[in-house]
């Protein structure tokens, strides 16, 4: 590989390093977050498909500001459009009629700010069009990490770097290890593409209403200032051995997930904040199936953080066992030993 191709190979590797950051690490944890809305309420000033910066710092009335919201459990890309008389933010998005106060959400004090998002000259927003839609998807990222990995790490483990000699034996154990420890880095980068790659999905929805009493609570419905849990079964048609773990989106809070390596049916159990008005909560629940190489309570702590980072932990599980047996078991020196046993023996 040549200069300019390692230096852009490079390049590459370090913007696809802090994109992966952006889409794993909890939200707050970095100073600079790469991230895409995930709905049209701030068009047509920012669209789903833009790719955004987001800086920490101190914010203002107008700035876009991604800040988190416990009641909604998610977050939330919206413009500071006022403030409270105790300094906290009224958010509001572009396109949206009402603020989101109005909408039911709490005002945002600066513990709920990640950071506002890069302008020019305070005004025009920094973005990239398309470029969003395409990051913010996980499968597409390590897809692109799969790619660049396999350019670089090709003529490593598939390349015949071996000199050989009449007098010096070929040491076909070190190949050996090396094609094991390439099925190991495959295994890493491929697998996670196939596990987020087919995810069942499912909506689910709790209405709060003034006309249901707090005896009557169901799955579907919760009185004012109540809350009530639904259960959700999704199946999937994922091989034994894998361990299903849920991803959830929306207004809902993900209580419970229960599953197992056997059987094809997860349950999920979902339930909404209490409300102080009539809301309808909305979620979507994205179920996908691990490799059992982890407990359950693991791998949906990591989903619960991100399912790109349970996909890696439970591939790269794998991929440790590959290599590290590849270590343990193939010897690179035996045959070469061997060999110079034999040939001593042979003069003796």
């Amino acid at each position: 590989m040549g200069r300019v191709e390692s230096v852009l190979t490079g390049f590459a590797l370090l913007f696809l390093l802090i994109t992966t950051l952006s889409l794993v690490a909890p939200a707050g944890t970095m100073p600079v977050v790469f991230t895409s809305p995930i709905s049209d309420s701030m068009t047509p000033t920012i669209t789903q498909d833009d790719f955004l910066v987001v800086t920490a710092g101190d914010v203002e009335v107008g700035d876009a500001i991604l800040f988190e919201t416990s009641q909604h459990n998610r977050n939330v890309l919206h413009r500071i459009v006022d403030t409270t008389e105790d300094g906290q933010y009224i958010t509001q998005g572009d396109a949206n009629d009402l603020t989101d106060q109005q909408d039911g959400f709490e005002p945002v004090s600066d513990d709920d700010i990640y950071g506002s998002v890069m302008t020019l000259g305070g005004s025009t927003t920094v973005s990239v069009p398309i470029i969003g839609a395409i990051l913010s998807n996980p499968t597409t990222v390590i897809s692109m990490w799969v790619v660049i990995s396999l350019i670089g790490f090709a003529p490593t483990i598939f390349g015949d770097n071996q000199r050989t000699s009449l007098s010096v034996p070929v040491e076909r154990g070190s190949s050996d290890r090396k094609i094991v420890i390439g099925v190991a880095i495959c295994t890493m980068l491929l697998l996670p593409v196939a596990i987020l790659g087919t995810p069942v999905t499912e909506g689910a929805t709790i209405i709060s209403s003034e006309s249901v009493n707090p005896e009557d609570d169901t799955q579907r419905t919760a009185a004012i200032g109540h809350s009530t849990t639904q259960e959700v079964i999704l199946t999937s048609d994922s091989l034994v051995g894998m361990t299903q773990s849920a991803h959830l989106e929306g207004d809902l809070r993900l209580e419970e997930v229960q599953s197992s390596p056997i059987r094809p049916e997860t349950t999920v159990f979902v339930s909404n904040p209490p409300r102080k008005s009539p809301t309808a909560d909305i979620a979507q629940i994205t179920l996908y199936a691990y490799p059992s190489t982890l407990p359950q309570s693991t791998l949906q702590t990591l989903a619960n953080t991100h399912p790109v980072l349970a996909a890696l932990a439970s591939s790269g599980v794998i991929a440790f066992i590959l290599s590290a047996s590849a270590f343990i078991f193939i010897n690179p020196h035996r045959i070469t030993r061997q060999k110079k046993a034999t040939i001593y023996e042979n003069r003796r």
